[in-house]
């Protein structure tokens, strides 16, 4: 029998103290689920990142958007104060039909989406134009056939003082349409007229749809009352972001949430996270040691890389949206600044520039200090141009139209403009041979002239040729102005009308040129369009609404010394220096002035005599003001005449009527005595 040999004896390993002894399988599968779940953390922690960086990009579209939606209605708003200051010059003119049409034209041309002009009387619709296919609106009395919301909507109007939107509205005239009124009143607040514009829903619609699909968003746009104005889709949103979009009158809202859903379009970036972390813990559990760590720190370092870059590009995506927000509100500061200073700056530059002319007109011609008042005045000149162009570009300057001869707008300023081009440039003027008639504001198209030439100036650091040409294209008049400079970039083309963008160093721009430009074009009824080639310069082109030919234009023509007189005249502001500066200039040229601080004092003068021929008067005084006093002159002394002035750019709205000659402040001697002149004998032809 064979003897089977015990096993060998075995002795158990023990670890040594303080240390484990872990197999290479465990060590593996550790690692594998650590990867697991820092993966599934990596994953909460990305949606959660995800969701909030989607909420902010979905809230920065809409509010880009919504602001979007709200140029394209202000831009056209301009056409309703444009047409609002027509009428309140043209209103009881006997030629305004006529007038009326050749200026809503040229409303129509310049503003795309632009259905129809009107105004309306007593709730009834006076004119309209275009009249092909609107005859059947003219005479429509809206207050008593217009249902409940447009009756609302129009009594808002009639005693509101801003402009009030309605709509979108079913038009008479079919289709949908947004209808912008503005109240027309005098000084004493009564409504003369009700300024309308009719303008095609589609424009709103259509960049709605533009700006939110650009983010890939499905959204609605909320009108007043809550009602759905527009809406990319039938499809229910999700908590969708709200961007209030402001409005003339009740604001509305965008309503924006992302195409894909609420953080639902992130699945493939999630698949591969997951797919990331179970190829690293399967790497991990077959692997061991320093190549499976490095290659894990080395996934995860490129994962932040591009999570941080995708952090920095949305910064400065928000940075640039609130660049855009900080610069709308400075223009709105900008303009509410220009239109309440003006007033009392004017007086003050009328005065500086006043005392000034007096002081050398005593003064003999050999005076040394001669120079130093000739700097006052060049110093009020340049303070009165800076206060036209800031009001100018906020749509607050004055605008006073008038059929003039566009040659002679031109002709007039361009000794001006050879002496600011200086000797580097050549400037050349085209004239067209025949009257190129325009009804515009001569100051407002001299304003226009310099900046353009500033522009081209600046164009031509080498110098070269500014050419100015006048011309009737298609029964409509021109005016070019073009040079031989740099050009313009492609890419700032649709900026350069923007307020505050300039291509210039800094300190050498302040980006309000060309946009004050824009602004009296805009104001004027008339287009601009420009052409650039960069190396080969620039050609800017403002083209006119045509006027009625049957009327000679009026040419204007520099006065080359002041007219006197002998006739008394009374001189009444509440502003002593405007009285003492108005007095003393009219008193040398023979007429023998009274003065009073206001309306009562200038009756109490009037009643005790003798009768001036006429009365000189601030629009705006305490007590009685300009407006009451000449009402109270045409009812007791209708053989006085009167002349208007005034400082402030809203005054003018409230004149009411072209019968009453108007001077505005800041004003010359010359100007003065010009306009005393011209209606002292407009008086006697009378």
């Amino acid at each position: 029998m064979t003897e089977v040999p015990a096993p060998p004896r075995t002795t158990p390993i023990r670890p040594s103290r303080g240390r484990t002894v872990t197999s290479p399988v465990v060590m593996s599968l550790l690692a594998a689920v650590a990867v697991l779940t820092v993966t599934a953390a990596a994953d909460r922690w990305y949606i959660r990142l995800r969701a909030d960086t989607q909420q902010e990009q979905v809230g920065a579209h809409a509010r880009s958007a919504a602001k979007a939606i709200n140029t394209v209605v202000l831009r056209r708003l301009g056409v309703l104060n444009g047409l609002a200051a027509f009428l309140t010059v043209n209103l009881d003119r006997p030629g305004l039909k006529a007038d009326f049409a050749s200026f809503a034209e040229g409303l129509r041309h310049g503003t795309p989406g632009l259905r129809t002009v009107q105004y309306l009387r007593d709730g009834v619709i006076e004119q309209t134009w275009p009249l092909a296919g609107n005859e059947n609106v003219v005479g429509y009395d809206v207050l008593r056939a217009a249902g409940p919301a447009v009756v609302r909507d129009l009594v808002r109007a009639m005693t509101d003082s801003g402009v009030v939107i309605s709509g979108p509205l079913a038009l008479r005239q079919g289709g949908d349409g947004l209808v912008a009124r503005l109240a027309v009143r005098d000084s004493a607040g009564k409504l003369m007229a009700i300024a309308a514009a009719v303008f095609d829903a589609g424009l709103v619609y259509a960049e709605a749809g533009r700006a939110t699909s650009a983010g890939r968003l499905e959204a609605r746009l909320i009108g007043a009352n809550d009602s759905v104005v527009w809406s990319s889709s039938d499809v229910v949103l999700n908590d969708p972001v709200r961007a209030t979009v402001e409005m003339p009158g009740p604001d509305w809202v965008l309503e924006a949430a992302p195409a894909a859903g609420w953080v639902d379009d992130i699945g493939t970036e999630r698949r591969t996270l997951w797919a990331g972390g179970i190829a690293l813990a399967t790497l991990l559990a077959a692997l061991a040691g320093v190549i499976e760590a490095w290659q894990a720190t080395r996934l995860e370092t490129r994962y932040f890389r591009e999570l941080r870059e995708a952090e920095d590009q949305f910064a400065e995506e928000r940075t640039a949206l609130e660049r855009r927000l900080v610069e709308s509100h400075r223009l709105e500061a900008v303009g509410r600044l220009a239109g309440g200073v003006a007033h009392d700056f004017n007086n003050l530059i009328t005065a500086i520039g006043g005392y000034a002319g007096l002081a050398l007109a005593d003064m003999p011609p050999n005076d040394p200090r001669r120079g130093d008042l000739l700097e006052i005045q060049r110093a009020s000149s340049r303070a009165a141009e800076l206060t036209r162009q800031l009001l100018t570009f906020a749509r607050r300057q004055v605008v006073l139209p008038r059929r003039v001869d566009l040659r002679g707008i031109v002709d007039n300023t361009a000794p001006m403009l050879r002496q600011l081009i200086g000797d580097g440039a050549d400037l050349v003027v085209d004239r067209h041979a025949e009257p190129v008639p325009v009804l515009v504001d001569p100051a407002q198209i001299e304003q226009a002239l310099v900046n353009l030439a500033v522009n081209a100036r600046d164009a031509m650091p080498d110098g070269g040729r500014v050419t100015i040409i006048t011309t009737i294209v298609d029964g409509r008049p021109v005016l070019v102005v073009e040079d031989e400079g740099v050009g313009i970039p492609t890419d700032s083309l649709p900026h350069i009308f923007e307020p505050f963008f300039t291509t210039k160093a800094p300190g050498q721009g302040t980006g309000l040129g060309l946009a004050t430009v824009y602004g009296i074009a805009e104001q004027a009824g008339a287009r601009i369009d420009v052409e650039s080639i960069v190396g080969a310069g620039s050609r800017f082109r403002i083209s006119f609404a045509p006027t009625d030919g049957a009327a000679p234009a009026e040419v204007v023509t520099p006065l080359t010394r002041m007219p006197t007189g002998d006739e008394a005249i009374l001189v009444v502001d509440d502003e002593r220096q405007i009285r003492d500066i108005c007095a003393r200039v009219l008193s040398r040229l023979g007429y023998t002035v009274t003065t009073a601080s206001d309306g009562r004092e200038a009756l109490e003068t009037l009643q005790e005599g003798p009768m001036p021929s006429l009365v000189l008067t601030d629009l705006v005084m305490p007590g009685m003001g300009g407006l009451a006093l000449h009402a109270q002159l045409e009812h007791q002394w209708p053989g006085v005449r009167t002349v208007l002035m005034s400082g402030y750019s809203a005054d003018v709205a409230t004149v009411g009527t072209s019968a009453v000659p108007f001077l505005l402040k800041p004003f010359t001697a010359t100007e003065l005595a010009a306009i005393v002149r011209e209606t002292l004998d407009a008086g006697q032809a009378g």
